[in-house]
């Protein structure tokens, strides 16, 4: 799942399959709330929330999968700032 979401060496993600990640481990939490409470889909889905979030909002922290064992890794965004 997490490969269709972020893609690979050999293989590149679209929207569409983004979407597709999301909508089916929200679609599986609703529908089996116990079997979803006991899985790892719980880190994924934080995992695609936060990229959905990143998307939409430019992140000051990359979060890297939990499933990947990646290091968090801080990035210095500079931000203008407007005083009124």
């Amino acid at each position: 799942m997490e490969t269709l979401h972020d893609g690979n060496d050999e293989y590149q993600s679209s929207q569409s399959l983004k979407t597709f990640v999301y909508n089916i481990v929200k679609a599986f939490a609703k529908e089996n709330s116990e079997a979803y409470q006991q899985s790892n889909l719980i880190e994924l889905m934080n995992y695609v929330v936060d990229k959905r979030r990143g998307e939409i909002f430019e992140p000051e922290t990359v979060n890297p999968s939990p499933l990947s064992g990646d290091k968090i890794r801080n990035t210095n965004l500079s931000r203008k700032t407007t005083k009124m």
